[in-house]
């Protein structure tokens, strides 16, 4: 197997016969690294109708620790960081965007609240999120399925956050990103960082390693790679296109953060609402089109 972010380099098995941390029957997996870019693998990956199938039922396969941090709100700084952070590329407070994999629309609802004149869609897989902001316009659509982007109108900013991971083709789904942008638009995928020095150090205790949910995972190479690949393959030049990967550091609850390392005692003790900059190991891909990037 060749690796799904590069392309290039072969992936070398690092773990055998991992199961889901929540759904326990869901697996076995093989677990594997780039011997290039250095990216995660999974090598059996379920196919896409049993993917459907495990998302459509998400909300049970979260772990517990999560489910306590949406119900003390210890998640509102993580999605308020990523909602300034992509706003960043929002060329005009009345732009139009669009997030891919918008879940609960958590980000969506910050995002337009921050630019109340922009016009916003949100997409994911399950209905219209019932907390999701009323002028926001949302798409159900199946992201593992080939033609979902089909008809969906281009936007100045396209973005999705805890996505790529957790798609069968993080190729097919970078294209696709990239084919609802505008020219002289913006492309921002967020991501965990398999290079991470914190992914290094907690090796499978690592938030981000769900074998069976979060299928491959980039490094910053891997991740830069796989942009370029596919905007070479949509017919676009080296001069009509950037791509830069970057670490983040994302404002967590530190309440939050100490439940996800199984210190449940301590997070207990700290207020929910207290938030820090975290390098807990994730990155941002972003792609700025050109204005001469009109065949896509």
């Amino acid at each position: 197997m060749v690796c799904s972010f590069c392309a290039a380099g072969a992936c070398k098995t690092v773990y055998s016969d991992k199961f889901h941390k929540v759904t326990t029957s869901f697996g076995p997996f093989d677990i594997a690294e780039c011997q290039d870019c250095g990216s995660m693998n999974t090598l059996n990956k379920p196919d896409r109708a049993r993917l459907s199938d495990f998302y459509r039922d998400y909300d049970l396969a979260r772990p517990d620790w999560f489910k306590e941090g949406a119900a003390n709100a210890a998640l509102i700084s993580q999605y308020r960081y990523y909602a300034r952070f992509v706003g960043q590329h929002l060329a005009t407070p009345s732009g139009r965007w669009t997030e891919v994999g918008a879940g609960g629309g958590d980000v969506s609802n910050f995002l337009k609240r921050g630019f109340p004149q922009s016009a916003g869609v949100a997409i994911d897989i399950g209905p219209r999120p019932v907390n999701l902001d009323p002028g926001i316009d949302y798409i159900s659509a199946d992201l593992n399925e080939q033609t979902w982007c089909l008809g969906i109108d281009k936007a100045d900013l396209v973005f999705s956050v805890a996505v790529w991971e957790h798609v069968l083709s993080p190729g097919d789904f970078a294209r696709q990103l990239v084919s609802l942008c505008k020219p002289d638009g913006a492309i921002v995928i967020i991501a965990p960082d398999y290079g991470a020095m914190a992914r290094k150090l907690m090796g499978q205790r690592w938030p981000y390693f769900s074998p069976g949910e979060h299928l491959s995972i980039p490094t910053r190479q891997g991740a830069t790679r796989c942009a370029t690949n596919q905007l070479d393959a949509l017919g676009l030049t080296a001069d009509q296109y950037q791509v830069k990967t970057i670490p983040i550091s994302v404002g967590y609850s530190v309440s939050y953060l100490m439940s996800v390392l199984g210190l449940g005692s301590i997070s207990r003790l700290i207020p929910p609402e207290l938030a820090l900059p975290m390098p807990t190991g994730i990155l941002a891909t972003l792609i700025k089109l050109r204005q001469t990037a009109i065949n896509i």
